[in-house]
């Protein structure tokens, strides 16, 4: 069940970025758009040498649309400009056809067109496309968030040959900004998480798994809402001792965030957790009773909106 649970909310991730996008797409003037180059050239070898600007989003429009475009650098040993054909709202009609091009390095640049016939050419230097450049060079960053918390547990923890009693540890979490899920705008939290668990006598349970979150109230600098975890991990350090060491946690808290600056949180949740031992015995191979027992969790530190 956890594993399910672990792969359905990871591929979040995935599915939050178009969105984050579509949320933020900038809205530009596009009458600042400035045309660097504008001729016609025979289409029979004819080239023309352009200064173009390192990481700058220009519009390249040719007519008629058949002719083939080539752009590379003029000097050898330089890296290939980024060329795209077909850009979505080309402000171009007439039956051409527009290339977007985003050059790695400034420098001149030999443009050359095969059509074998007259072709019309413009180069256009396009801050609205240069926005949506920079825009989606963000936008992976955008959807993530990442968190560092302290954890005290309290309660028995099973060791397959004694129980101890609580641990102090570390959470790191790297998960979806609230209101970049798809289907629900109050839902967040980890995809990934790791819980580091130090016990009594240098042992420790290294724990991997995920937290969602759903926010229940959000008024000016707080966010309150309600976190569940579900997370797979080992005890380490241990001498072999012919018992499983491998734990399963699921966990739910209520999560309070208070803003202190743009993007960072301090965040505190306290919870209960459920960490259970597997039944399994290593040395005759049959299943025993697992091991679990119900601790209180309490976790506080900075939360990051990247």
């Amino acid at each position: 069940m956890s594993r399910r649970f672990l792969v359905l909310f990871s591929s979040l991730v995935l599915l939050a970025a178009p969105r984050a996008e579509a949320q933020r797409r900038p809205a530009v003037d596009t009458a600042r758009a400035v045309v660097t180059f504008s001729d016609v050239l025979s289409g029979r070898g004819e080239y023309a040498i352009v200064v173009l600007a390192g990481r700058t989003a220009y519009r390249v429009e040719i007519t008629p649309g058949t002719a083939i475009l080539s752009i590379r650098p003029a000097r050898l040993g330089m890296r290939q400009p980024a060329v795209t054909r077909g850009m979505e709202e080309a402000a171009f009609t007439g039956g051409g056809v527009t290339y977007l091009v985003v050059p790695a390095e400034s420098a001149e640049y030999r443009l050359e067109v095969a059509a074998g016939e007259p072709v019309r050419v413009r180069v256009i230097r396009d801050p609205r496309e240069q926005a949506l450049l920079e825009h989606r060079a963000r936008s992976a960053l955008g959807t993530m968030s990442f968190g560092v918390r302290a954890i005290r547990m309290n309660g028995t923890i099973d060791l397959a040959n004694g129980t101890t009693d609580g641990a102090d540890g570390m959470e790191i979490c790297l998960g979806i900004a609230t209101g970049l899920v798809p289907f629900s705008r109050r839902l967040g939290g980890c995809a990934f998480m790791y819980d580091r668990l130090d016990l009594a006598g240098g042992l420790r349970i290294d724990l991997y798994g995920l937290a969602p979150r759903y926010a229940l109230l959000r008024t000016g600098p707080l966010d309150i809402g309600v976190a569940a975890s579900a997370s797979i991990g080992k005890l380490v350090n241990r001498p072999f001792t012919g018992r499983s060491t491998t734990y399963h946690a699921f966990g739910v808290g209520l999560s309070a965030r208070l803003t202190v600056v743009r993007h960072v949180d301090l965040e505190v949740e306290p919870g209960i957790s459920r960490l259970t031992r597997e039944g399994y015995d290593l040395a005759t191979s049959q299943t025993v009773p697992s091991e679990g027992h119900t601790l209180t969790r309490l976790t506080a530190g900075v939360h990051l909106r990247l």
